[in-house]
């Protein structure tokens, strides 16, 4: 007998942030397990793209539990897929959508739902209101109503870290026992071979991310505290980036975008990664341990990742940003880092995660049959 899922996401299937690599890993996942797979994108647009109009559209929608861009003719669209195709899994790649998590539950109440949690959503919107200010506040009033439900509603859920898990179970007053997590992961596109002669020209220490609130704090941070006080250049990668930081600034080199990002990455000497906000985990530590580099960072930039001194140096001050750069020995590939990524955090290590977590779900949800 066949079987079919169906999978819901709002990230976008182009791979240029986390979120989106996380996104089509867990559908790559999802086809793996069963014989077919319907997959529908919630599209949802940042606010600084709305119009005037949107915005207050935008908003009733989220006073009235609406998340995501997800609207009601949208789940009412959902309820009769799910009920022409006669699904026997749903995936929600997202916690908030958990007003559709509740919906199809209750009309659905023999279909296993499975919620992954890419952040902690509440947090994350907490964060955007402190530094972009109250225009935020209908979302995160949204995004609370929005990832209890997931909480409650759905067969299981899981996270990208411990950290996420235990926060989620203090904000909601829960206890997630049967909750799975599964580390982010990347598809390995590393060539040893390419670009060899990147390694012959002065190295930099280099970060990589979009013109993004936490990436831009970090920018500021680098150029504050970094920028003029250390012999290495510092070359930012990232979409917006010049936008961002349109000055010129002394021994720090800005792209927005570039043909190859893997030549970037050869002629580093260590990735800079000083994140002070998010949850979840972040993609660019992955990737970098992914190209064999060396990362200097925060602790949120190694949160959920196991620790190996070797590769990752986790600084809590500026003068030990300096220290630890000042420590690099000059190479640009760290086997070290390599060996990390491919034990750990390549889509191969954790392929077989999410196969049990959907064969988990299932067992849960005939469990309370």
């Amino acid at each position: 007998m066949s079987s079919s899922a169906l999978f819901i996401y709002n990230n976008p299937l182009d791979g240029r942030n986390g979120g989106s690599l996380i996104t089509r890993r867990n559908l790559k996942m999802v086809e793996q397990s069963f014989d077919s797979v319907d997959a529908i994108h919630i599209a949802m647009k940042k606010v600084c793209e709305l119009s005037a109009i949107q915005k207050i559209y935008t908003t009733l929608r989220n006073l009235l539990g609406y998340a995501g861009g997800l609207t009601k003719q949208q789940i009412e669209n959902i309820l009769r897929m799910i009920q022409n195709k006669r699904y026997c899994f749903v995936f929600i790649d997202t916690s908030i959508y958990g007003r559709l998590c509740r919906i199809v539950k209750l009309k659905f109440p023999s279909m296993p739902v499975l919620v992954f949690f890419h952040n902690c959503e509440y947090q994350f919107a907490r964060e955007r209101v402190q530094v972009d200010g109250p225009l935020f506040i209908p979302i995160l009033f949204s995004v609370y109503l929005n990832e209890k439900s997931s909480l409650i509603y759905a067969d299981s859920n899981v996270f990208l870290n411990e950290r996420d898990l235990r926060k989620t179970e203090e904000r909601y007053r829960v206890k997630l026992d049967k909750a799975k997590i599964i580390p982010i992961s990347m598809p390995d596109t590393f060539d040893p071979c390419s670009d060899a002669d990147m390694l012959q020209k002065e190295p930099y220490l280099l970060f990589v991310g979009s013109a993004f609130y936490a990436n831009i704090e970090a920018v500021k941070w680098l150029i504050n505290n970094l920028a003029g006080r250390i012999e290495s250049k510092i070359v930012i990668v990232g979409s917006g980036m010049m936008a961002s930081f349109p000055e010129h600034i002394k021994d720090l080199e800005i792209f927005d975008f570039v043909n190859d990002l893997s030549v970037m990455y050869a002629g580093a000497c260590a990735v800079i990664l000083p994140i002070y906000y998010g949850s979840g985990m972040k993609v660019k530590t992955c990737e970098a341990l992914m190209y064999g580099k060396k990362i200097i960072g925060s602790q949120e930039a190694f949160e959920g990742y196991d620790i190996n001194p070797a590769c990752m140096i986790v600084c809590h001050s500026v003068d030990e940003y300096i220290k630890a750069i000042d420590n690099l020995d000059g190479s640009a590939f760290c086997q070290e880092a390599r060996d990390m990524y491919l034990t750990k955090y390549s889509e191969r290590a954790v392929s077989s995660m999410i196969k049990n977590a959907i064969d988990n779900t299932r067992a849960i949800f005939w469990s309370k049959k």
